[in-house]
């Protein structure tokens, strides 16, 4: 009997034991389950746009080569010296008696139509001139003339032959009715031509 009763006091005390540690159990807060929540990271910065480059400058325009001048034509073999004209026929310019021709005398181109010279082929200013058919010389008075040819040259037709202290010399000269229409040095009128001073 006495051990009965310690058997069941010894019931009772475990009892209340277990009931005591589920008690404590019960009443204990629960633990946290959440961690803090973690900063959120920094927003990275975005990236600065690169500059665009800088478009490079055109290059320039080389200029155009100059073009080369055309090259002057070469006058014809056959062309005249400058400053000469011609006569239609030139046969004519080495006949003797340009009279048998039929042309009209005159003293200077003045004398004759505008598409005739007032020729002779002689420096002579005593030989007879005559109006052919040809075109007129440029060379004015006092330049140089051509035994021959000088009535193609001379701008009157006149192309006269003098002495001068340096030797012969052939110019052009004008037509005159007296020596007050004759410049240096041809200051003379003979045969109707300013010639010089001496005649020669």
């Amino acid at each position: 009997m006495k051990n009965l009763l310690k058997a069941t006091l010894l019931a009772i005390a475990l009892a209340s034991t277990t009931l005591a540690c589920k008690s404590d159990t019960s009443n204990a807060e629960p633990a946290e389950t959440t961690t803090e929540q973690t900063a959120p990271a920094e927003e990275v910065a975005p990236a600065e746009e690169a500059a665009p480059a800088e478009e490079a400058a055109p290059a320039e325009e080389a200029a155009p080569a100059e073009e080369a001048a055309p090259a002057e034509e070469a006058p014809p073999a056959d062309a005249p010296p400058e400053g000469q004209g011609q006569l239609d026929d030139p046969s004519l310019a080495q006949m003797e008696d340009l009279g048998a021709t039929g042309a009209t005398r005159c003293n200077s181109n003045d004398d004759c139509k505008a598409d005739e010279v007032c020729f002779s082929n002689s420096s002579d200013p005593t030989t007879p001139r005559y109006c052919l058919a040809g075109t007129r010389g440029t060379r004015k008075f006092g330049e140089p003339c051509d035994e021959g040819v000088g009535s193609l040259q001379c701008d009157t037709g006149i192309c006269l032959w003098y002495l001068t202290p340096d030797g012969e010399r052939r110019t052009c000269t004008i037509p005159c009715d007296e020596n007050t229409e004759c410049p240096q040095p041809l200051s003379r009128c003979i045969f109707g031509v300013c010639n010089s001073p001496t005649g020669d």
